[in-house]
């Protein structure tokens, strides 16, 4: 009974994003942006590798924390140059989001040139990733 209480509550808990960005990205709509969602592993194979030190893991809790209380948190952000992630912003966010079984979370994709897309290269790989 307890497992399916645990599972009830995992299912309620979202991702709420602030929209425009509290922080970083405030202006991505004049920068061509959009604003979308993906699940957050296919965020974090975009972005570059994350270490998870104890460091990390603890800016991860905090996040869980924010995340499961309802605290708006600016989305998870990838920059673009032709298809290509060349940047990235949110990379504990987007973990913090896969730890707590978060389906789905808002992502903001800034085309640095050419059009903006869901179809991307990753930061780490090169290998093709569809948002």
């Amino acid at each position: 009974m307890r497992l399916l209480a645990a599972h009830r509550l995992l299912a309620a808990v979202e991702y709420v994003p602030q929209i425009p960005p509290k922080f970083e990205n405030q202006k991505y709509k004049e920068q061509g942006g959009i604003v979308t969602e993906t699940t957050p592993a296919k965020w974090l194979a975009a972005a570059l590798r994350l270490e998870i030190d104890p460091g990390s893991q603890n800016k991860i809790d905090a996040l869980k924390v924010k995340i499961k209380t309802g605290v708006p948190l600016d989305p998870p952000t990838l920059f673009l140059k032709n298809g290509r992630v060349v940047k990235h912003s949110g990379r504990h966010r987007a973990a913090a989001a896969l730890q707590l079984g978060i389906e789905t979370i808002p992502i903001i994709l800034i085309p640095l040139e050419g059009e903006v897309t869901k179809t991307v290269q990753s930061q780490k790989t090169g290998k093709t990733i569809e948002l």
